[in-house]
Formats: structure tokens, C-alpha cells, sequence
């Protein structure tokens, strides 16, 4: 090979390869990856048709905080709330809040919680050490409403360096508790479809966001259950 081919050869391959290399191995192209993947997914979901049942979020919203006052509610209120939901015969109810507290009216709701197929939060304070996932102290429903429930998952996540959670750990054997709350709950809605991995990456279709009704309105009795 003559010397100026070398040298075109050199520049205009190895070059290159090298740098690309040397800044995939120094992570510097992982946020133009991210970045990449985020433009992707946000053209996917804008026409991406609707696959599967999106759930149904009752908020407690400011406006239920002005009604009934500040969190945290009596359990029984939750009760009553739990009891208007599950006349519609919903497939599965999600708790995405933390009983691990005693509070007043705990017969209530743990009778409510029997009357349908419940999944409850709970923290297990992961985090990774080293590429190992390591638990701290955990937060868990109180041992009653645990045995009333048809599950509970764990709410921890852990975003990327920008902040933006893109991957999602579905399963972690801890004790009774084997997956997500997401997991969890589609589960128990007959939804997490075989041989779903232990960790997956995010796409529209699991972040589409759901219809949400105000706890008011269902407590007063002014949406139809189903």
C-alpha cells in the first residue's frame, strides 16, 4: 500500500474507529444515546396504537385534600374509597402509597382489601453497589393488610445520570415480595405476559398514561364503578 493510501486509510477508518472507541469506553456517547432512545420512543408513542387496557388512577388530588383534609387519611375514608372502586368488579386495585404505619381504621380497610384482588406498595431502599443490588432497611405494609392483599411490589426505581428513569427492574426476590408494583399489579390483572425478564427497558407502550378520576367524585358517588 503506497504511503498516501496509508495515510487516507488511516484517517478515514482507523481513526475514527479509534475515537469512537475511546469515547463509547469513557461513556461519553451514552448521552447522545439517551437522547436518541428518548426522540425515538416519544415519535413510537405518537403512533403507536392502543394495545392493551390502560388503568384507571383515582387521584388524591388537592381537591380531595380540601374535602377531607390533609394526608394521611383515616384507613376507613380509604376503605369507603376502596369499597366504590371494587363495586365495578376492577380486575385489580393498586395502592400506590406506603401502609406501613399504624393508623385508625385498619379493620375497615383490611376487610375492604379481602373483597378484591389488592397489590400494595412497598420500598425496599435498593440501590446498586458495584453493579450488585444491595437492600436497606425496608419499608412494607403492615403484616394485616399484607395478608390481605394479593400482592405487594416493591416501588424503587433508579433514573439515569439526567434524572430520566429508562429502565425498569421487574423482578428481585426479597422475602415474600418478588416484583415490581407495576409488575405486580399487571399480574394480578392478567397482564404480565410469559417470560417477562427481570429487568426491561421502557417503551410507550408502558408509559402511556391512564385516565384519571378525581377521589371526590368516586367517594361521592359520581362515576360510574365499572
Amino acid at each position: 500500500m503506497k504511503n498516501g493510501r496509508r495515510f487516507r486509510f488511516i484517517l478515514e477508518f482507523l481513526l475514527p474507529l479509534a475515537v469512537a472507541l475511546l469515547l463509547t469506553a469513557g461513556g461519553l456517547l451514552r448521552p447522545l444515546d439517551r437522547g436518541w432512545y428518548d426522540t425515538l420512543a416519544r415519535l413510537a408513542a405518537a403512533r403507536e396504537e392502543k394495545k392493551m387496557d390502560t388503568p384507571v388512577i383515582v387521584a388524591i388530588d388537592a381537591a380531595a385534600l380540601r374535602r377531607y383534609g390533609r394526608w394521611p387519611w383515616p384507613r376507613s375514608r380509604i376503605a369507603s374509597l376502596l369499597a366504590k372502586i371494587a363495586a365495578g368488579r376492577p380486575r385489580a386495585v393498586g395502592f400506590d402509597i406506603l401502609f406501613s404505619d399504624p393508623a385508625e381504621g385498619e379493620a375497615a380497610l383490611e376487610a375492604a382489601m379481602r373483597r378484591v384482588s389488592v397489590v400494595l406498595a412497598s420500598r425496599l431502599d435498593l440501590r446498586r453497589l458495584g453493579g450488585v443490588l444491595a437492600s436497606g432497611e425496608p419499608d412494607l405494609p403492615r403484616p394485616a393488610f399484607a395478608r390481605a392483599a394479593a400482592a405487594c411490589g416493591f416501588i424503587d426505581f433508579f433514573p439515569d445520570p439526567d434524572g430520566v428513569v429508562r429502565r425498569m427492574l421487574v423482578k428481585l426476590r426479597h422475602g415474600p415480595i418478588r416484583l415490581s408494583f407495576a409488575a405486580a399489579l399487571a399480574e394480578a390483572a392478567g397482564e404480565l405476559p410469559p417470560g417477562t425478564p427481570d429487568e426491561i427497558l421502557l417503551s410507550p407502550a408502558h408509559l402511556r398514561p391512564g385516565e384519571t378520576v378525581g377521589a371526590v367524585r368516586v367517594l361521592a358517588g359520581e362515576v360510574d364503578p365499572a
